[in-house]
């Protein structure tokens, strides 16, 4: 009986291991497979990303210079309505030098006839468009620069013609800086001459009228000069704008 009894529990030992062992191989066929279906989407997922990225990246070369190139035309379109093709400015300088030019050349002859108000109006209005005239200018470098940056640059046939323009602003502008100090300078010398016009014996008349002449001679040749930048640049303005060119013409991609 004991025997029997012995038996039967080894029987029954010897089942429970090989239900075990069986259900131990079962759960290793479902880990084995779960993990090869897991690597399968991985890879999937991987290969799907991989695909999504050379797209995006073929887009992006196909419309990012269109795009780049649009921005640089606008930053364009600003620079000519804004900097370069208004006249407004030099024009009013140029009309308030003019009249400095007939002012001072009316004093020299009619010594009564001198300004009382300080500042001397007509050195106050050259000092007014000069100023405006120089923040025009000092807004175009910095915008030429981004046309740099979005790859647009100056077409051949217009190249001169801004060059110069964009010069002769800036070079009428210090001009007329010059002389509204030369003319701040020269307009009380011609107070001072007349008042010792009458008294030669006065030991500062010869020292006034060196200065005096010197100061006039400054100033005469800044007038001059001022004019000659006006011409220059109202030359190459009108033969650029003259033509209504559009903005495609006067600057076109860098290749």
């Amino acid at each position: 009986m004991r025997m029997m009894n012995k038996a039967v529990y080894m029987l029954i030992a010897v089942a429970v291991l090989i239900l075990a062992g069986l259900y131990g191989v079962k759960l290793c066929a479902q880990t084995i497979s779960s993990t090869v279906i897991v690597t399968w989407v991985t890879v999937l997922s991987n290969v799907v990303i991989a695909g999504a990225s050379v797209a995006a990246v073929q887009t992006a070369r196909k419309w990012l210079p269109q795009l780049t190139t649009q921005e640089g035309y606008k930053a364009a379109i600003t620079l000519v309505n804004e900097f370069l093709k208004p006249s407004d400015d030099w024009k009013s300088l140029d009309e308030a030098i003019g009249a400095a030019e007939t002012a001072v050349n009316g004093w020299r002859n009619d010594i009564l006839s001198l300004p009382n108000e300080v500042p001397v109006p007509e050195i106050a209005r050259i000092r007014k468009h000069y100023k405006a005239l120089q923040a025009r200018v000092d807004g175009i470098g910095p915008r030429q620069e981004w046309l740099d940056t979005y790859g647009l640059k100056m077409a051949v046939a217009y190249e001169p013609s801004l060059t110069e323009m964009t010069v002769r602003m800036g070079r009428l502008s210090e001009t007329a800086e010059r002389l509204a100090s030369a003319l701040a300078e020269y307009v009380p010398l011609l107070a001072k001459e007349a008042y010792l016009r009458n008294k030669p014996e006065d030991s500062r008349a010869a020292e006034l009228q060196e200065s005096l002449w010197g100061c006039r001679d400054e100033v005469g040749r800044l007038f001059k000069e001022a004019t000659e930048h006006y011409a220059v640049l109202k030359k190459h303005h009108t033969r650029i704008f003259a033509r209504k060119p559009t903005i495609g013409k006067l600057f076109v991609v860098r290749n």
